[in-house]
């Protein structure tokens, strides 16, 4: 899981009428048959998987057990795993091998692109399976998490696993007690988080030593947390129009800037990046709080000095919580000749192949069964169980493939209020036209 990118639905809508047609179907394709006429639960061949982003050597060696292992469990099948060339742009390649018609089988999809592939006819639709495959159904996974990856009331991607972001507000327990702060718990809002900050930021002749709180404002998960956690959104409800000119948007926007430009009590980006950024920041101690992410922790684990703890995301000043979900998920194309074997696959991957996963990877497993594997009593004890809270008040973007460059127009706004140079309010004023031009764009 990594940047979005990518020119997407324009082009899709334009090749997939065929395609579009096979998504359509209420039960999975007939058995193949065997040379003998016996009905078989798969079909044989090469079952070809694209990948975007493998998390390093470690995460392909395990994907090559998974694959070796459904191979034999699944006899005249060949797994062709694909990934991502270096330097290449994940969906402009799989768009490419979709207009060229030869897609993958099966494929990787993220948050807020499910709907859009979906809508052009690009996913199978999984409906069917879900309904009829004995071992398998939509019981097994949070309702919430289907419904990232659904497209009018249908799942058209199979989760895998998925991190809220931000995943927790670590805290250092020592800072804390040194300070006299009560650690935060469920019932915290963006005011205790202030007033807290306030507390913990330590100045010695002028200068700050100490910070309250760190938080990447850069990285747009944490600015859509802030306004989804006030009760507004980027767009309003049919994603036609910019929504940021909304107050509860433009006060959440401004009351996390002037924890550095107004209270002084979060270091500005330029003393970040001096400290390493914000997740060294904290796991150095020179800050209390951390609005950080879910594989953050292993690294907190390397100072062996650092004592810390998870707590829920604070809710925002109208009392609502909210996290952004990032998302492991697999499509598989609904022009595939291998749409049972692609079926098994994917299955097989986000169940029995997801525990061999589980050593390595700081997300949950998406499938409910594995979550008392993955939350082992050192996990739970130390706070991991929280990210499984937090999959309730998950949300996603919208504008499909027109949010890479809208997150990056908001951005370029939002640059200027964290330095001090605007106001949320002319900040939003000034990018909403953008926003909305970026909408309108055919």
């Amino acid at each position: 899981m990594g940047g979005i990118g990518g020119r997407l639905l324009r082009v899709l809508l334009a090749c997939v009428v065929g395609a579009a047609l096979a998504a359509c179907g209420s039960r999975p394709p007939a058995a193949p048959t065997s040379p003998s006429g016996k009905q078989e639960a798969y079909e044989r061949g090469v079952l070809r998987v694209f990948v975007c982003c493998p998390g390093g050597e470690e995460d392909l060696k395990i994907r090559d057990r998974i694959n070796r292992a459904f191979e034999a469990r699944h006899p005249g099948v060949t797994v062709k795993q694909e990934t991502l060339p270096a330097g290449t742009n994940y969906f402009e390649k799989l768009q490419t091998m979709i207009a060229a018609g030869n897609p993958p089988d099966v494929f990787d999809m993220w948050e807020g692109y499910v709907q859009p592939y979906a809508q052009a006819g690009q996913l199978l639709d999984l409906d069917p399976y879900l309904q009829s495959d004995p071992t398998i159904s939509k019981a097994d996974f949070d309702p919430r998490i289907l419904e990232v990856n659904s497209w009018n009331g249908k799942v058209y991607s199979l989760p895998i696993e998925y991190v809220p972001y931000p995943a927790a507000l670590f805290y250092n327990k020592d800072l804390f007690a040194r300070a006299g702060v009560k650690p935060p718990d469920s019932s915290w809002d963006w005011r205790d988080v202030l007033e807290a900050a306030r507390r913990l930021t330590v100045t010695q002749g002028g200068k700050v030593t100490q910070w309250g709180i760190a938080f990447d404002y850069s990285f747009y998960p944490t600015w859509l947390y802030w306004i989804w956690a006030n009760g507004a959104d980027v767009f309003n409800k049919d994603q036609t129009a910019c929504a940021l000119t909304d107050p509860k948007a433009t006060q959440a926007i401004q009351f996390w800037a002037d924890m550095l430009t107004r209270y002084k009590v979060a270091p500005t980006a330029t003393t970040l990046k001096m400290l390493g950024g914000p997740a060294n920041a904290f796991k150095t101690g020179k800050v209390a709080m951390y609005l950080g992410a879910g594989w953050e922790p292993s690294g907190f684990d390397q100072n062996p000095r650092l004592r810390y703890g998870f707590a829920l995301v604070p809710k925002g000043l109208t009392g609502q919580r909210a996290t952004y979900l990032m998302n492991l998920t697999w499509a598989i194309s609904p022009q595939s000749k291998m749409q049972r074997t692609a079926w098994e696959y994917v299955k097989y991957f986000a169940t029995e192949g997801e525990k061999l996963r589980l050593e390595v990877i700081s997300s949950v497993p998406s499938y409910k069964p594995l979550y008392s594997q993955w939350l082992t009593p050192e996990k739970e004890k130390k706070g991991y169980g929280i990210y499984i809270e937090e999959a309730k008040y998950a949300h996603i973007p919208g504008a499909g493939a027109k949010w890479d460059k809208i997150s990056t127009i908001i951005q370029s706004e939002l640059d200027l209020v964290f330095s001090g140079r605007e106001q949320a309010s002319q900040a939003t004023a000034k990018v909403c036209p953008r926003v909305n031009a970026e909408l309108q764009r055919r």
